[in-house]
Parts: structure tokens; sequence; C-alpha cells
């Protein structure tokens, strides 16, 4: 991986610059919309304070492995902002262009790991403030500091509340990266009615980052939902008016995250693993079995009612055959490159994984001598067989023998697992609505 190039140090007189060079940094922040309408002697004041960073294409930036103690401004070029998966590939997460800001939560937190690597595609231009010439903003530029402030506690906000939640871990990184950065606090305050029954606005989705609502249909309280939880998607989905009314408890002021429809329509969609929650919520008894599969307690109520009945082989490999799949995940080649990484030692470290991951699937499942072997045809069987043997390695060379073991689970397991009492913890855990034990 690079490192950054050039540094020019902040300050009037720094490196010989000047008035000149003041003038510059303090037109460069002008041109970021955070700080519109602040004054001349104060952009000057938190001018002297930064230092202009000039950095080549395809250089790292700031490694997510390491720590950071900076907010980057980005004044010319592109850079790309990644992460790694689970499978220890780097993913991108978002791209930024001239303008954008980076690692602000820096402002308050000063040195700390980000996870997440910013890397140059482009020639760049960069402003940094570090945490301890924060300091000079705070005292002297009290304005802009408190603007940044009010974003990095947000970020913070946001990211803390997030991570807490299961649902959201599922989604893909760049997604989750999304969602943390759409997101808008909003604060209620106590008896404060969000949503009203019948009415088609406001078309939000909210997470409850503190604070309780309690759910009304007509007079009637249904349910209580609190922090971790969330609230509004039925009226985006289905795209009408909202079918309960959410008021804010009696205990305390609510504090939520608020998405827009059009921000959680291009949040989720595409977002199986998330959606399947939502459904199983809103479909409860009528949902698929894709959708108890792709929700984490769905897959463990499935499991331990399919192993009841001696056939937990056939859930364990269409897991497998999931974690296989998802090795295959793609990386643009810029982004790549921008890491200085070869393409080349991703392209062999994820054929070592899939030979690995297929020759264990092979053995426990598909061989002659298996010991738990699937429930397919003789002949898709022996075809797996002879690809394996003649070393025809790929990411779908399952997916047929997937396809058939879902089908089959969908037609007979899965039937005696809506009648079960697993399924009815499932739909009283997950809240699905309109649900009650005693009624199917």
């Amino acid at each position: 991986m690079g490192c950054m190039a050039s540094v020019e140090q902040g300050g009037a007189l720094a490196n010989g610059g000047g008035a000149e060079a003041l003038d510059e940094r303090v037109g460069m922040l002008r041109d970021f919309i955070i700080f519109g309408g602040v004054l001349t002697p104060v952009l000057q004041k938190a001018a002297a304070a930064v230092e202009l960073v000039r950095v080549g294409k395809n250089t790292v930036v700031v490694d997510g492995e390491a720590s950071n103690d900076s907010v980057y401004f980005l004044v010319q070029g592109r850079v790309a902002l990644t992460t790694k998966n689970e499978n220890g590939f780097m993913v991108e997460l978002a791209q930024l262009q001239k303008n954008s800001l980076a690692f602000v939560e820096a402002l308050t937190d000063g040195e700390h790991e980000t996870n997440v690597t910013m890397s140059t595609m482009e020639d760049c231009v960069f402003m940094t403030l570090s945490h301890a010439n924060a300091a000079v903003w705070k005292e002297e530029a009290t304005a802009m500091y408190k603007r940044l402030e009010i974003m990095a506690e947000e970020r913070k906000l946001a990211r803390s509340t997030l991570e807490g939640i299961e649902l959201f871990k599922q989604m893909s990184k760049s997604k989750q990266h999304m969602l943390l950065e759409l997101c808008e606090p909003r604060t209620f305050e106590k008896h404060a009615k969000v949503l009203e029954r019948g009415q088609r606005e406001p078309k939000s989705f909210f997470v409850i980052a503190s604070g309780k609502v309690d759910v009304y249909v007509d007079t009637r309280k249904v349910r209580t939902i609190e922090a971790g939880e969330y609230f509004g998607e039925v009226s985006i989905i289905n795209d009408d008016a909202h079918s309960a009314t959410i008021v804010v408890s009696h205990e305390s002021d609510l504090v939520a995250l608020e998405l827009t429809r059009a921000d959680f329509l291009r949040v989720f969609t595409g977002e199986q693993l998330v959606l399947a929650e939502i459904s199983l919520r809103v479909l409860g008894a009528q949902a698929r079995l894709q959708d108890v599969l792709n929700v984490k307690i769905g897959r463990g109520y499935f499991s331990d009612f399919i192993r009841k009945e001696f056939a937990v082989e056939n859930i364990d490999f269409w897991l497998a055959v999931q974690e296989l799949e998802k090795i295959d995940a793609k990386t643009k080649k810029s982004v790549v490159e921008s890491l200085g990484i070869d393409p080349a030692d991703i392209k062999a470290r994820k054929a070592a994984m899939l030979k690995e991951h297929t020759d264990a699937i092979y053995e426990k499942y598909i061989a002659a001598d298996a010991a738990d072997q699937i429930n397919v045809g003789a002949a898709m069987l022996s075809d797996l067989q002879k690809k394996i043997q003649a070393g025809e390695y790929s990411f779908d060379l399952f997916s047929e023998a997937k396809k058939e073991v879902y089908n089959m689970m969908s037609r007979d397991t899965y039937v005696r697992f809506k009648d079960s009492a697993e399924f009815s913890e499932l739909l009283s855990e997950i809240g699905a609505y309109g649900y009650s034990p005693n009624r199917k």
C-alpha cells in the first residue's frame, strides 16, 4: 500500500506561502456547503489550523487497520472508501468526490481505528484538521467547529444505534455505510404523535435510538416498540396510508433515526436479508421459507425444527452453499488498484477458498460415502461427483442442488414448520404484525 505524498503545513507563514497560501485555504473551506455563510475572518482563523495535502493516484491515505486522528476535506479528485468483508476481501463502501468530508468523528474522538480505508482513485488534494488543531477551531472558529461537532455527534449516534441491531448487520457493507450516511436524527417529546393511522405522510422509516413508542390501532394499544427496533416500513413497502398510530411513550422523549421513503428504497432495494425480516413481520404465516432462512433467528428456529425430523443435512447444505456463493463478491478493478493490490492476488485467493469450501461441501453432503448426503436425485449427485473428480470448480457448482433442496424443504418440512411451536415463537419474537400465539 502507498503512503501520503507532499504535505504543506497550515498557517499564514508556513512554507513561505504567506497570505496567498492562507487565502487559498480560505477559498477551499468556503466551497464546503457546511460552512456556508461563515465570515472571512473566521474562515482565516480556521484555515491557519489546517494542513494542505497533495496525494498521487492509487495511494492509501488512511489505513483502516491503523489509527486516524484527522478530519479530511477532499478539495480535488476522487477517493474510494473500503473495508474488509467477512472473507477478508476489500469491498467498496463509497466513492467521494470534490468537497466531501471524511472521518468527521476524529474531531471529537481523536486518534481511533476506523476500520475504513481511504485511497485515491485520481490525484487528490485534501485539507486535514487534526484532533489537536481542532482545539484552535473550537476557540477561534467556534461556529465552524460547532457545525462539524454536530455532524460528528450525529454520525456517532447513528453508528452506535445501527451497529447494535442484528437486522442491519446482515446488509452488505456498502449499504450499511449508505444507511449510516443517510439517517437523520430526530427528537420527539413525550406524548408526541409520530405517525397517524390513515394518513399518508410522513412516509418515513424510523429506528429508535432511545425511548419508546406505543402502537395504536384506533384506540386500542397493540404493542410497544423500544430502542433498537424500528417502525414505518409497512406504509413504505405497501405505498399506502399508515396502518397504525405511533405515539411517544409518556416515560421519556424519543430519539430516532429517520430515513425518507426515497432513501429507504435506495438503501434496502436488493438487500434480501433485511427485506426478509420485514416480510416476516408484515406477512407473518404467509411468509415464504426464503424469508425465514434469510433471517438469523428464523434459521435458528427452522434448524431446531428440522433437526427433530432427522433431516438437518438439508438446511446445513443450503447454508454451506450460501456461504460459498458469498466468496464471489465483486470489487471494481479501479478500487482494487487504488489500494495498491494486484487483482491477480485476489483471484488466486478466491480460487483457493473456492476449492477449500467446495471440497468440504462435497465430502460432507455429495460424495458416495458422505456422512450427511443430501436427498436429491441420483443423476444430480452423480453429475456433481464427476465434476469434482474432474476438478471443475465454480461458485455456482451446487446452485441447482441448492434449489432442489430448497424446493423440497418448502413443499414438505416448511408446511409442518408453520404449524409448530417453533414458528409461533419466531413470529412472536420478531414482532409479526397482527399475530398472537392463539391466532394463526
